[in-house]
């Protein structure tokens, strides 16, 4: 193994990718953190505009 491992991750050293980061990382949080059953309640189904269909004929 290697003792000397590099960071695969380089912080920003600019103060507007810094908070691009950190609002990156409270958007993800947010996405996956589990919903309550009043969210999923809410959640609709709807239909697909028909200019995003693929053509299929």
């Amino acid at each position: 193994m290697q003792e000397n491992m590099e960071h695969l991750i380089e912080l920003p050293q600019d103060r507007t990718q810094e908070r691009l980061h950190v609002a990156l990382a409270y958007f993800v949080d947010y996405m996956e953190r589990p919903r309550d059953a009043s969210e999923v309640l809410k959640d609709r189904q709807q239909a697909v505009p028909v200019e995003m269909l693929p053509m299929l004929l």
